[in-house]
């Protein structure tokens, strides 16, 4: 499984006051307008290790 962390601008989320708020606004933003910040790579070991070979800051 492989997920993208994004996250919207700080001044944003600076600007929910409730965790809700915070959760609606992104989610209603277009895609485009998220900024990427990582990926994860989640399951079995063996296929993780295989997808990543030897790049040791993807372990």
């Amino acid at each position: 499984m492989v997920c993208l962390a994004s996250s919207c601008s700080r001044a944003l989320a600076q600007s929910c006051r409730t965790y809700a708020e915070y959760t609606a606004k992104p989610a209603a933003m277009a895609i485009a307008d998220l900024e990427s910040v990582g990926v994860a790579l989640h399951g079995p070991p063996k296929r993780v290790d295989w997808l990543v070979g030897s790049l040791p800051l993807m372990r």
